[in-house]
């Protein structure tokens, strides 16, 4: 079923598919009793959104949301589009870098693809990545992050699942991905470097942890605060004007973030040293990076990391 829900994502491009999913995505946006959070047949086919649906999604919970929420840190993740959580303590943090920077082999991607061996994307040696000018982005597998000895007790001390369960308006929340990436200078312009969105699902939510001190002349991802709630423009990023105030989510190593990805963001390629982040995402849905990442080749991984 997974291979079956990635290929036709894939195909969604083509003309009966796309007019098809186009109408009906344009049908759900309209009739209001369609956007509930709940609704299980926006539920599953919001998988194979543009962006339209997202974004009335994203409109509604926010009106929800400054009406009901207490949260200090979701009431700043609704109305900016981030909140900073804190920082790890030395212990937390040394564990979790150590595990990572001494893992042998990296994939060569901004997200582990499952090619041939000497194919852009396939897993290298770490010393490799780190000597190759053109390689901008490496990362690590699911199971690499999930087998991190102390990941699972960040999240429940740092509370993402309540975070995200309140941000999200549910409580059928689930960890859907675990990226954990190392960035160095690099010759290469990597895509992730120019403003865009994550199309995850309708209603999901990423926490950012800082292995590595991150500011603007180090990695530090940037984004236009509040922008979760702009109406889809799928142009938008191309037509960015300087005249938008980035905010750029700097830290010393060891700082947490919450972020709504929906929000327009962008990579940062100046980095003095390397960087390592590892992001975790939540969602209420099913989503399409769940297909597309094929991260279902790992579904034990996520549901042992889950319970």
């Amino acid at each position: 079923m997974e291979t079956l829900i990635e290929k036709i994502i894939q195909k969604r491009k083509s003309f009966i598919i796309k007019e098809i999913f186009d109408f009906l995505e344009f049908v759900f946006c309209k009739i209001e009793r369609f956007c509930s959070l709940e609704n299980k047949t926006v539920g599953f086919f919001q998988i194979f959104t543009t962006g339209k649906l997202i974004s009335a999604y994203r409109r509604k919970k926010y009106i929800i949301l400054k009406k009901k929420s207490n949260s200090k840190i979701v009431n700043e993740l609704n109305i900016n589009s981030c909140s900073y959580l804190g920082k790890l303590d030395k212990e937390e943090l040394e564990a979790g870098r150590n595990y990572f920077l001494n893992q042998k082999t990296i994939y060569n991607s901004h997200v582990p693809f499952f090619f041939k061996k000497g194919e852009r994307g396939s897993k290298i040696e770490t010393t490799e990545f780190l000597k190759n000018e053109s390689s901008s982005y490496g990362s690590f597998d699911i199971r690499t992050s999930a087998e991190c000895p102390n990941l699972k007790k960040i999240c429940k001390k740092y509370k993402f699942k309540e975070i995200a369960e309140e941000y999200l308006i549910t409580k059928k929340t689930d960890v859907f991905s675990i990226n954990t990436m190392l960035t160095k200078s690099s010759n290469s312009n990597h895509d992730v470097f120019n403003l865009h969105r994550d199309i995850e699902s309708v209603n999901s939510v990423a926490f950012f942890i800082y292995w590595t001190t991150t500011n603007e002349h180090n990695g530090s991802t940037s984004l236009i605060p509040g922008s979760h709630i702009y109406n889809f423009d799928k142009k938008f990023g191309k037509m960015y004007s300087p005249n938008f105030c980035l905010k750029h989510l700097e830290g010393e190593e060891g700082s947490i973030y919450a972020l709504d990805a929906w929000a327009y963001h962008r990579g940062n390629n100046k980095l003095k040293n390397p960087r390592l982040a590892t992001w975790i995402r939540y969602s209420s849905f099913p989503s399409r990076i769940y297909y597309l990442d094929r991260n279902y080749l790992f579904k034990k991984e996520l549901s042992d990391f889950n319970s």
